[in-house]
């Protein structure tokens, strides 16, 4: 302990000299188990004082930082915890390979979660963090049975039930999920991890009403839980309800007053240009030592802020100052952008999706008219057309589905591909029973998720890789291309701390190199695809609201609605970056907000024009 952590015990009335370690640690560790880090972290750190290589106190002290949202120094302490106590022993190496995955170290998770392993082979616990890490590197196969081991050792804990219900979200299969989840809340009924999971779940299946008596149960279970709070108010502004949503942000900082989401989503909802306080409780929470995640968060809660106070300046290097953090952690975790790498995989696209390919397949797909594709670029206007769309009584909006870019993983088994054969490369072995065995798979998915419904819209952003595959499986389907004054999207990118790991957007060159790939892949589609492609011009929708919304109804074949033109109050759920302003009606101030910031643009204007 240096002297300056010694002075800053005293005055907060702690006695650093030595002292009962044991009876110091017991009441500690009670505050932990009520949650209350803070007073259990005074005393943790008043243990070591007077016995600072106690491997007890450091490890505890490690879980009480985790909690704190402080994953980087208690894997330090975790670490010192093992050097002090000899090399460790089962209990300290999962608590550190569970530290590491807060602390997006997946690989090094798993090696510690290992060495747990190797002091005692039939450890549950560990073998959840296990499971854990294998699926966030990727390995869900692994990942599976690895968690299935620690259910049957030890059924009655939580975890391990938590972990596999992830496993099997991350495979697309969120009604197994639900029922994962279940078993783990049965398990832990006030755990607020296993009551947010099991509510996600359940919202991302629109079963929104469910999803919500699960959070009130754990609301009132815990009423001092602000990431409670946080996911109530989150499916409430999916589905639509908008100052209901703000209230229960609120009360989570009345739960919390540092709270990162609450003061994230409030500031992205504009509520700072009425409530100068908002901007001084973020600046706050950053002053005092927020983190990883949470400190990007909140960077762009500020940035977001400042902009909506008027303070465009301040407000631009903040964003800058979000995005080269956001950067850092994104390429720490191996998601990184290179432009000329990223140029090179569409160039392959481009070759493999040709128009002779996508001809002598024309026979292999099947003609169903429900699958509807919105592709653009990120805030370009994509969540709005299909909320415009989905207000309809014969379409459902599905959102960002995983399931049609999920069918490159199962494609290489459908066509045989040899293990490591990457997409699209392996697509040059779809024939026509691969293509329909694929095909038939994925409106059975949609069948599942739109209820029946004529049309069912998946609107990911990333489809665009895939464009010439929805071709072949589905010849008929529609393509809707949203699209936005390049300088305004490419700015908006910049201004979004977007939960997909986007490298891309976090810095102007790259965006602009990106955008410019992006209408390279879309003019080869529009030039080889025999499926029906809409253009539809976000500020022309803006100008002329009716007009361009009756278009696009007509497009896709269906008779007009009314509702169409009311789609900001519809109640349907909505899961995007864009939650606050899809639920206002058309507006113009989005159009042309570059010229605010154009002497800081130049970067992204070279990137637009491949320089």
């Amino acid at each position: 302990m240096n002297r300056k952590e010694r002075r800053r015990l005293k005055k907060q009335g702690v006695r650093v000299a030595a002292a009962d370690t044991p009876s110091i640690l017991r009441q500690a560790a009670l505050h932990h188990r009520l949650g209350r880090f803070a007073d259990a972290e005074v005393l943790y750190r008043r243990a070591l004082a007077g016995d600072p290589n106690n491997p007890d106190a450091l490890h505890l002290l490690g879980l009480t930082r985790r909690e704190q949202g402080a994953a980087g120094e208690a894997v330090e302490l975790i670490r010192r915890a093992i050097d002090a106590c000899g090399g460790g022993n089962a209990l300290y190496f999962k608590s550190l390979a569970a530290t590491l995955l807060v602390a997006d170290q997946p690989a090094d998770a798993e090696a510690a979660a290992r060495r747990a392993l190797e002091f005692e082979a039939d450890f549950a616990e560990a073998l959840a963090v296990l499971g854990s890490a294998l699926r966030a590197l990727g390995r869900r196969d692994e990942a599976e049975t690895t968690l299935r081991r620690a259910i049957d050792l030890e059924a009655d804990k939580p975890d391990a039930w938590t972990a596999l219900g992830n496993v099997q979200v991350a495979r697309g299969d969120e009604a197994a999920a639900v029922e994962t989840f279940r078993a783990a809340l049965e398990r832990a009924p006030t755990d607020e991890v296993a009551v947010t999971n099991l509510a996600g779940a359940l919202r991302r299946l629109d079963r929104t009403a469910e999803a919500e008596t699960v959070l009130r149960a754990g609301i009132e279970a815990r009423p001092n839980s602000a990431r409670l709070y946080d996911t109530l108010a989150l499916v409430m502004l999916e589905d639509g309800r908008v100052d209901e949503a703000a209230d229960t942000y609120a009360k989570a900082l009345d739960a919390d007053p540092g709270d990162p989401e609450a003061l994230a989503m409030l500031a992205g909802s504009g509520r700072c240009a009425d409530d100068p306080a908002l901007l001084r409780r973020i600046e706050h929470r950053l002053e005092t030592g927020a983190e990883g995640a949470d400190a990007i968060k909140l960077r762009f809660a500020l940035a977001d802020a400042l902009r909506d106070q008027g303070d465009t300046n301040r407000a631009f290097r903040r964003y800058a100052e979000a995005n080269a953090a956001r950067r850092g952690e994104l390429v720490a975790r191996g998601h990184g952008f290179d432009a000329e790498e990223h140029d090179a995989f569409v160039s392959r696209i481009v070759e493999v999706f040709d128009r002779a390919f996508i001809a002598d397949r024309s026979e292999a797909g099947l003609p169903s008219e429900v699958p509807v594709f919105v592709v653009g670029m990120p805030r370009s206007g994509t969540t709005l057309v299909e909320h415009i769309a989905a207000s309809h009584p014969d379409v459902h909006g599905a959102g960002e589905l995983t399931a049609f870019a999920g069918l490159r993983e199962g494609l290489a088994a459908a066509v045989g591909a040899p293990e490591g054969e990457a997409f699209p490369e392996c697509t040059r072995r779809l024939d026509a029973n691969a293509a329909r065995q694929v095909a038939e798979a994925h409106l059975a998915r949609l069948a599942d998720i739109g209820g029946g419904a004529a049309r069912v819209i998946d609107k990911s952003p990333l489809n665009v890789f895939t464009m010439g595959l929805a071709a072949v499986l589905f010849p008929n389907a529609s393509i809707v291309h949203c699209r936005r004054d390049a300088r305004d999207t490419g700015l908006s990118c910049f201004m979004t701390n977007f939960v997909a790991p986007f490298a891309w957007a976090t810095d102007l060159g790259d965006i602009g190199r990106y955008h410019r790939a992006f209408e390279t892949l879309m003019a080869h589609w529009r030039a080889t695809v025999p499926s029906p492609v809409l253009e539809m011009v976000y500020e022309d929708l803006v100008a002329d609201a009716e007009g361009q919304s009756r278009r696009l109804i007509d497009f896709l074949g269906l008779a007009w609605d009314d509702r169409c033109l009311s789609a900001h109050d519809s109640r349907r759920t909505v899961r995007t970056a864009s939650l606050w302003q899809v639920r206002r009606p058309i507006g113009v101030d989005a159009v042309g907000r570059w010229h605010t910031y154009a002497d800081e643009l130049a970067p992204l204007e070279a990137g637009l024009e491949g320089r």
